[in-house]
């Protein structure tokens, strides 16, 4: 009877041990490599839509920063605690200026395919220097108003980042890739 006992106390400790490890491994996952992003407003439109689920990591901050054309959720600079999904069109040591509704990078315009036809209007200034560890975003619907970005706010650090959009997994009619 004494031995059914220790059995089944063992075979409960083993059972809370491994839910203990695979409880461990899901918030792991969940906090540091993958989870789910809401796309919220018409900023990214036509590429993503208010609705549209994302699939985003943060692993791969750790080794490089994203690139240009990587969508990103972040901490725009005066916002505490929300958080914006835009894309990454300048890095690092660019220049950034914005005249007559094109965006020119090093003095090359843009070739934007995922941009609305819309202008790219300023807010404020038309011309941003980066530093080293800066990237300049920008909403895809350039329509007046419609996404607050870069050209309202400024370029904003690496460290601000917090994630890159990888896929979009809902709705399933509209499943895609983001990786650029």
């Amino acid at each position: 009877m004494e031995k059914k006992r220790r059995k089944k106390r063992g075979e409960w400790v083993s059972g809370l041990i491994m839910f203990c490890m695979i409880l461990t491994a899901a918030l792991l996952i969940r906090n540091f490599a993958l989870h789910a992003a809401i796309v919220e407003g018409q900023s990214m439109e036509p590429e993503l839509r208010e609705g549209d689920r994302l699939f985003v990591e943060r692993v791969s901050l750790l080794r490089q920063s994203p690139r240009q054309g990587a969508v990103v959720v972040f901490e725009p600079p005066g916002k505490a605690g929300v958080e914006f999904i835009k894309r990454i069109v300048a890095q690092g040591g660019d220049e950034v200026e914005i005249k007559e509704g094109q965006v020119y990078v090093n003095g090359k315009k843009l070739e934007e395919k995922y941009a609305s036809s819309h202008p790219t209007l300023t807010y404020q200034d038309s011309r941003w220097t980066l530093t080293e560890d800066q990237v300049f975003l920008l909403g895809d619907n350039r329509a007046k108003g419609a996404s607050e970005d870069s050209r309202s706010f400024g370029p904003v650090s690496l460290s601000n980042i917090h994630a890159v959009a990888i896929f979009r997994y809902w709705p399933l009619s509209r499943l895609k890739s983001l990786r650029s």
